[in-house]
């Protein structure tokens, strides 16, 4: 019965079928018994139901409706809780499909199969797409999430433009401001420092600035460190920021420490 629901309450929160047709044919009950046997074969399995917070308690009037003489239906109304005890069980990712309207047996599917980092893909351009109620997934949220994932659909390019630019925002928050790229670009005039530092880094051996690079990379934060590799092939605006932040910081602590030293050495 559980499993017959997961699927249904994907559509609706509440749903009604004929007592025989849900009894006999979809959970599996004997033809051969009459409609008050059928209403008492099922009343604890759907009790059951009740007290895990799937089902909506319901008086028995209200659960049962006779329609016509030999005629009943049944009602079922989907609880508020949503089946909490039976999903807190489950994998992060399974959770997070579910959250999102793709039903239980789908989404432990599509986790089993499909490589996670592309599932939190997915669901990070769904929860985009969502939150500027973009009109490609107005007609079916949940479907388009499945499909999108178990389809492999190509990231929209809008999508990577927008993922691009909040990754260089954050790139800014993270470097000290005379270190970002787009400041100095901002800058009407280049400073005498800034020259400094620039021909401190080209005075470098190239084996040398190759070394202190994969020094600087692997002592970058997290976020840095996989902007940079995962930029690294393509080699576009956001690796560019993000190289150009790690190198002038470095340059300018060293450059700093050399002018530190001559001054001492002076005195």
């Amino acid at each position: 019965m559980y499993r017959f629901f997961d699927k249904r309450f994907y559509h609706r929160q509440r749903l009604e079928f004929d007592l025989r047709t849900f009894a006999c044919e979809h959970i599996g009950l004997s033809k051969n018994y009459h409609n008050g046997e059928l209403k008492r074969v099922l009343s604890p399995a759907i009790r059951e139901l009740e007290e895990q917070g799937f089902l909506k308690p319901l008086s028995t009037e209200e659960r049962f409706a006779q329609r016509t003489k030999g005629e009943w239906t049944v009602v079922f109304i989907r609880e508020g809780r949503q089946a909490s005890r039976v999903l807190e069980e489950e994998p992060e990712l399974v959770r997070a499909l579910t959250d999102r309207g793709i039903n239980l047996a789908s989404a432990r599917a599509v986790v089993s199969k499909t490589e996670h980092p592309k599932i939190r893909d997915k669901i990070a351009l769904f929860d985009w797409l969502s939150e500027r109620k973009d009109a490609r997934i107005k007609r079916s949220p949940a479907g388009f999430l499945y499909r999108s994932i178990t389809e492999d659909f190509a990231l929209p390019e809008d999508y990577k433009a927008a993922k691009t630019e909040n990754s260089i925002k954050k790139v800014q928050k993270l470097v000290p401001p005379q270190s970002q790229t787009a400041q100095a670009k901002a800058d009407a005039k280049i400073s005498a420092n800034r020259i400094a530092i620039d021909d401190f880094w080209n005075s470098l051996p190239r084996d040398e600035e190759d070394r202190i690079e994969l020094e600087l990379v692997k002592n970058a934060p997290p976020f840095l460190r996989e902007q940079y590799v995962d930029g690294q092939q393509e080699r576009g605006l956001l690796f560019q920021t993000v190289r150009q932040a790690m190198i002038e910081t470095y340059v300018r602590e060293a450059h700093l420490q050399q002018q530190e030293r001559t001054r001492s050495y002076e005195v």
